[in-house]
């Protein structure tokens, strides 16, 4: 996708707007996708109020690879009371089992908003690592 092109721009941008540049290794925010039913910006806010509870999964997995900079996309089915039904990752973000295990069960706790409309819907979260 032209946002996959991007990506090296986009990731400067927000560090540069943030002031990360230099920052330890943590997960960061990227983007988010929401399907019809579900509003972007509670969703947002609720991958923010959680990101402290997943950068300790992200230190573990940065303490025992290379300091490279990853981009995970984690798709996040959500049925109709906001309850997660289940979390995966794009296959192309990384195949770390430990980190992976770590960040699903973080976000399987998660409580999103309702959707309206609709039994079941997806998040696309895009992180930064």
């Amino acid at each position: 996708t032209a946002d996959s092109m991007r990506f090296p721009e986009m990731v400067a941008e927000k560090r540069e707007k943030e002031g990360a540049a230099g920052k330890p290794a943590c997960l960061e925010l990227l983007d988010v996708e929401v399907d019809k039913g579900l509003s972007k910006k509670p969703v947002e806010e609720l991958i923010k109020e959680n990101l402290g509870r997943l950068d300790v999964c992200a230190r573990a997995e940065a303490a025992h690879t290379a300091t490279k900079e990853r981009k995970w996309v984690v798709r996040v089915k959500i049925n109709a009371r906001g309850s997660v039904v289940s979390v995966r990752a794009d296959p192309d973000s990384g195949d770390d089992r430990k980190f992976l295990d770590c960040l699903f069960h973080e976000i399987r706790n998660w409580a999103f908003p309702a959707p309206a409309g609709a039994n079941e819907v997806t998040a696309v979260i895009t992180l930064l690592m």
